[in-house]
């Protein structure tokens, strides 16, 4: 993984990671001090399983290092957040509505066969809950679980308007 020093403007700051503006249609993600690298190579494992799968999503472009910190190349999406779009214009919210209704119907309509599958990682949340959840609480969750069906679609996990940048594409 080459190691970058420098890495362009700081477009924004999240939890979990800073994104910079990284040359000419291209972002670096690079998580924050503290955060595990292995949630940064699940990332870039599943942007490449998702956009293969013909979802609309800013493809992968490689990985990175960055002050002895992971990070992740990705297609710069020229565009606006959803929400700002809201913000801008509320009296159109409803089309933006409609808009994120059909990328969440595209997100659900594509198979992801080699994602792990949901009810593996919804799990392993549910064991990380610790004190949270009493243990009544986590087993009758897990029993839940194991009824629902597995699928093989692909779950987006937290689709909002903050989310979503409204590109060209």
């Amino acid at each position: 993984i080459p190691a970058v020093t420098d890495l362009g403007p700081l477009l924004a700051t999240g939890r979990t990671a800073e994104v910079f503006a990284h040359g000419k249609g291209t972002v670096a993600k690079v998580l924050l001090p503290g955060f595990d690298a292995a949630a940064l190579e699940n990332e870039a494992r599943i942007v490449e399983a998702v956009s293969a799968a013909g979802v609309p999503t800013p493809a992968a472009r490689g990985r990175i290092e960055h002050d002895g910190r992971p990070g992740l190349l990705l297609e710069r999406v020229d565009g606006q957040v959803m929400v700002e779009r809201i913000a801008a214009r509320p009296l159109r919210s409803h089309r933006e509505a409609a808009e994120l209704g059909r990328l969440h119907a595209a997100i659900h309509a594509a198979s992801g066969p080699e994602l792990t599958p949901i009810k593996e990682r919804l799990a392993a949340s549910i064991d990380e809950a610790g004190g949270a959840l009493t243990y009544s609480e986590r087993d009758a969750a897990k029993q839940r679980l194991l009824k629902l069906d597995g699928g093989d679609r692909v779950l987006h996990g937290d689709l909002h308007p903050g989310n979503v940048i409204v590109g060209p594409n």
